[in-house]
């Protein structure tokens, strides 16, 4: 397993974006003393984990999903070396809904689920976190049968990416 300390914790209010939010997780990653201290560096580290086996379950959603008349998102296969999350811009699967200085907000609106994810840091008593929060709004019956079973890996995959983060 991955080297960093990762914990569950509670979704951040600035996370809760829909009316009505069909599933939510929060998780957030111990920062180390000389770690990164904003947002932007703190995602930038997240999008560059890759992780085999996760490669592989994405690989298996895109060939699964179109059975369900879902469009497959491929992500591109080199990421621009510095990305900017500026608002309105694609980075990878996400598209930017914000960024400030505080927080970043990146997610899709689809026709079958619409998601969210926060990136944020707190300090508590002393201790700088990393956390990231996902919610998910269900636009129709093919969003709940989408997630019923991406809901277990999603559990297993943002933690296993915390852990594997290189913030040293």
């Amino acid at each position: 397993m991955g080297k960093n300390r990762v914990e569950k914790t509670t979704i951040p209010v600035a996370a809760r974006v829909f009316a009505q939010t069909d599933y939510a997780d929060s998780y957030r990653v111990l920062l180390p003393a000389g770690g990164p201290d904003d947002v932007l560096a703190l995602t930038r580290i997240f999008m560059k984990v890759r992780l085999g086996w996760v490669v592989a379950l994405l690989n298996l959603r895109n060939r699964v999903v179109p059975l369900l008349g879902i469009e497959a998102k491929k992500p591109p296969r080199k990421q621009r070396a510095e990305l900017s999350f500026e608002p309105g811009t694609k980075v990878g699967i996400f598209q930017v809904f914000e960024h400030t200085n505080d927080k970043i907000l990146m997610g899709e609106d689809d026709r079958h689920l619409n998601y969210r994810v926060l990136v944020t840091i707190d300090e508590v008593n002393g201790a700088r976190w990393g956390i990231f929060s996902t919610v998910v709004h269900y636009n129709n019956w093919r969003g709940r049968l989408y997630f019923t079973p991406v809901k277990p890996f999603h559990r297993l995959v943002v933690p296993s990416m915390l852990r594997n983060m290189e913030i040293n």
